[in-house]
C-alpha cells in the first residue's frame, strides 16, 4: 500500500533527513538577518524544483525574499502549504549549531520551523518516487518575516489563501499526535506619554510623564483574564532624560493577545478608555497600533478538514486529536481568508525561541510520513464540500 511504501522510503532516508535538517539549522536566519533568511529560501527552492514545485522569489526592502512555488494543475484539491524561514535568533546572539543526542534534535530553529520544512519536502519527495506524479495542486508559501508578524508576505498569503481549498501549516505540533485547529489574536500598541519637564527641587511646576505611565500600566494589565485567554501586556518601558529632571516623555509597547473577535473588539475599547483617561493634570497620551493577526476561527470546513486528517492519521494507528494555540501565526491570515485550514502539522517538540529548542526526533519521521500520505490522498471530493462551506461570511473573518 502506498502508505506502507511512504514508511519504507522515509525509514530509508534517515540519515539525509537528518543531514538535511542539519543543514537547515545551522543557516542564522533571524529576520533581521536577510541574507540569512535567503540562504534559507534558496535551498527550500532548490529542494522543490526538481519535485515539480516551481518558485517565484518575492524580493523585500526590509526582509529576505518570499518564496511562492506551484506544481502544474491537476485535477484534485488545490492546498495551500505555507512554512517560514525566518527565526527568532539574529545575527549578533551566539552562535549555536545542530545537534541530535537521546533522541531529540537540538538547534536554533530546529522547532519552531525547520523541521517543518524538511517534514514538507522530504514527504513530497517519498511520494513522488513511489507514485510519479501530483494528484492535488500544490502551492507553497515560505515567508521570510513570519517571526515579526508576516508584515509584507500577508498579501501573498491573503491571496493565494482565496485560491486554494485547503491549507496546511508546517508550524510546529501542539503535541505528538495533536494539530492545531485554532489559535488567538493579537494586536500591538504603542503608547506615548507626554508630561512637563522641570528640576526636581521644583517639581511642582513639572507633570511627569513616567508618573502618568505608570498609573496607565496597572490599569492596562489589570485588563488581563487568564480564563478568558485575554491577555494585556506591557512589555518595554522607557522615560526620561535626566535624574534631576521630571520626566516630560515616557513610551510603552503593549501586547493583546485574545481568543475571539469579540474579545479583540472590547480589550481594543478598553485600552483606548484607559489611553484617554489622565490621572494626572497636565498629562497628555497618544496611543497608535492596534494591528495584529485575528484569531484563527475553528470552523465547521475546518472540522471537516480535520476529520479527514483524523481518518487517514488512523490508517496508521495514529490517533489525532486537535487543540488551540494562543499564539499566533501564518494560519491566522488563511483564516481570515476563508480557507479551511489545518496548523501545527510540524513535529513535536518544545522550548520555542530559547536555547534549549529541540524536536523529538522520532516525530520528524512520522510527520514526513504524514504530510507524504496528505499529499498523496485523493482530495477532490472533500475540496468541493470545503468550497461550499468555507465561502460563507461571518465566523472565521476578522477584522484586523
Amino acid at each position: 500500500m502506498l502508505r506502507d511504501e511512504i514508511k519504507r522510503l522515509i525509514d530509508q532516508s534517515r540519515r539525509d533527513i537528518l543531514g538535511d535538517l542539519a543543514r537547515l539549522v545551522n543557516i542564522q536566519s533571524g529576520t533581521t538577518n536577510p541574507a540569512g533568511v535567503n540562504r534559507v529560501i534558496d535551498w527550500c527552492q532548490e529542494a522543490l524544483e526538481p519535485l515539480g514545485v516551481v518558485g517565484q522569489r518575492k524580493p523585500q526592502k526590509n526582509f529576505g525574499a518570499h518564496l511562492v512555488a506551484r506544481s502544474r494543475p491537476a485535477k484534485g484539491a488545490r492546498i495551500l502549504v505555507i512554512g517560514h524561514a525566518d527565526t527568532v535568533f539574529g545575527p549578533d546572539e551566539p552562535r549555536r549549531t545542530f545537534a541530535s543526542r537521546e533522541a531529540k534534535c537540538f538547534g536554533p530553529g530546529v522547532f519552531d520551523m525547520k523541521a517543518g520544512l524538511i517534514c514538507l519536502i522530504h514527504g513530497l519527495k517519498a511520494l513522488l518516487r513511489i507514485k510519479g506524479r501530483l494528484d492535488n495542486q500544490l502551492t507553497v508559501i515560505i515567508n521570510a518575516d513570519e517571526e515579526v508578524g508576516s508584515p509584507s508576505s500577508r498579501p501573498f498569503i491573503e491571496t493565494e489563501a482565496k485560491k486554494a481549498d485547503l491549507g496546511l501549516i508546517m508550524e510546529p505540533a501542539l503535541g505528538r499526535w495533536r494539530v492545531v485547529t485554532s489559535r488567538g489574536g493579537s494586536a500591538r500598541y504603542g503608547l506615548t506619554v507626554r508630561g512637563r519637564a522641570a528640576h526636581v527641587c521644583r517639581r511642582q511646576k513639572g507633570v511627569s510623564a513616567v508618573h502618568e505611565l505608570a498609573h496607565k500600566i496597572l490599569a492596562l494589565e489589570q485588563l488581563t483574564d487568564l480564563e478568558r485567554e485575554t491577555l494585556v501586556t506591557v512589555g518595554l518601558v522607557n522615560g526620561g532624560v535626566a535624574r534631576n529632571m521630571v520626566p516630560p516623555l515616557a513610551h510603552a509597547t503593549i501586547d493583546l493577545r485574545f481568543r475571539t473577535n469579540e474579545d479583540g473588539a472590547d480589550l481594543r475599547r478598553r485600552i483606548e478608555e484607559v489611553a484617554r483617561t489622565s490621572f494626572l493634570p497636565g498629562a497628555r497620551t497618544r496611543l497608535r497600533g492596534g494591528s495584529g493577526r485575528p484569531p484563527m476561527i475553528s470552523t465547521p470546513a475546518t472540522q471537516e478538514l480535520f476529520a479527514f486528517l483524523k481518518n487517514l492519521a488512523a490508517q496508521n494507528g495514529w490517533r489525532l486529536r486537535q487543540g488551540h494555540n494562543s499564539g499566533v501565526g501564518d494560519a491566522n491570515f488563511t483564516s481570515r481568508a476563508g480557507l479551511p485550514t489545518v496548523d501545527g502539522l510540524g513535529p513535536h517538540g518544545n522550548h520555542a525561541h530559547s536555547e534549549r529548542e529541540f524536536i523529538y526526533t522520532e516525530s520528524l519521521f512520522e510527520r514526513c510520513r504524514f504530510i507524504g500520505q496528505i499529499l498523496a490522498a485523493d482530495l477532490g471530493p472533500l475540496s468541493a464540500k470545503l468550497r461550499a462551506e468555507a465561502r460563507r461570511p461571518g465566523k472565521g473573518r476578522g477584522e484586523f
